[in-house]
């Protein structure tokens, strides 16, 4: 009995002895992964510190070296790649308010700017007004605009700004719902392409200004603008000759006349579908359009084959569209 308790007892002196190196080992594992933390933040610390270092003796010049422009000498030198990293991290309003208030490198703020326009889904968080501002700073030659699908978001003071683009040939402001007639006055007089399709809040008083301030015109998109009523028939549009090449007022419904249309001598192309024209009227008004190249009449329900008498005299027509009328099935 004596001898069993003996080895009984030698037994529990081995657990003991197993479990105290076990404990020992795990806390000596628990003080190696202090240490290795320790020294990560001393790494870490010594990191910053050189970074700081590297950024005083770099950049961190003394302040009568200011005012000879070194300081800004030394990021404008900094390749675009790396300003491109930087500013990964800024909004679009950043680098459009930074862009105005120091213009140590255009180009570079240029690249900037379409990098993140392109790139980042940021654009609405910056204002379209801000926006304009900022290209006509830069970008005074631009030639083509397009404002499409701004919706609600456009209004007639950020298209005010357009005016500053005095070179500016094409603009497109369809779909944008908010712009009315007052738009139309500043719009720049060098525009020879203008696109108001779905502008439902442009009426029949905006149609002089069109031709009287934008003489140089050759394309004009007016299609789903339902407010125009054109109650004088197009003659509130075009009251004397004009450089017109093509004209779209498809879906315009409640164009009956096409009065003021034999003005447009030059007009390549025409779109009147989804209108109420009829015979009478398509005869007397378009046969006088010799240079048209394309014709669209679709989904006419007041067009018959009599109101086609014209056709022959358009030896230029390549192309005509006549689906979905209803009277020559």
């Amino acid at each position: 009995m004596k001898t069993k308790a003996r080895g009984k007892g030698k037994v529990e002196n081995k657990q003991q002895v197993y479990d105290t190196l076990v404990e020992g080992k795990g806390r000596s594992n628990v003080k190696k992964e202090q240490k290795e933390k320790q020294k990560q933040k001393q790494d870490k610390f010594q990191q910053k510190k050189q970074v700081k270092k590297l950024m005083k003796e770099e950049y961190f010049i003394e302040a009568e070296n200011l005012n000879k422009g070194s300081f800004f000498t030394h990021f404008e030198s900094l390749p675009t790649e790396i300003w491109m990293q930087i500013t990964d991290y800024f909004e679009l309003r950043d680098i459009i308010s930074l862009a105005t208030t120091c213009k140590m490198n255009r180009s570079l703020y240029l690249s900037l700017y379409t990098h993140h326009t392109f790139t980042q889904n940021t654009l609405t968080a910056v204002s379209i007004k801000n926006q304009l501002s900022f290209l006509s700073e830069f970008c005074p030659n631009l030639r083509h605009i397009s404002l499409r699908n701004c919706g609600n978001r456009l209004s007639d003071d950020e298209v005010v700004l357009v005016q500053n683009f005095s070179r500016l040939t094409s603009l497109d402001l369809s779909s944008c719902k908010n712009i009315s007639d007052a738009c139309l006055k500043s719009v720049p007089t060098s525009l020879t392409s203008l696109n108001l399709s779905q502008c439902v809040r442009i009426s029949d008083k905006s149609l002089p200004l069109l031709t009287l301030s934008l003489p140089s015109l050759t394309n004009l998109n007016l299609s789903e603008c339902f407010t125009l009523k054109f109650t004088s028939g197009l003659s509130a549009l075009f009251q004397k000759p004009s450089q017109l090449l093509n004209l779209n007022i498809s879906s315009c419904y409640n164009i009956a006349a096409l009065d003021g249309l034999s003005h447009l001598t030059c007009l390549q192309s025409l779109d009147i579908s989804r209108t109420q024209v009829q015979d009478e009227n398509l005869i007397k008004h378009v046969q006088h359009l010799t240079n048209l190249t394309s014709l669209s009449v679709t989904s006419n329900n007041f067009l018959s084959f009599s109101g086609l008498t014209f056709l022959p005299f358009f030896s230029n027509l390549t192309t005509l569209d006549l689906s979905l009328c209803k009277n020559l099935g």
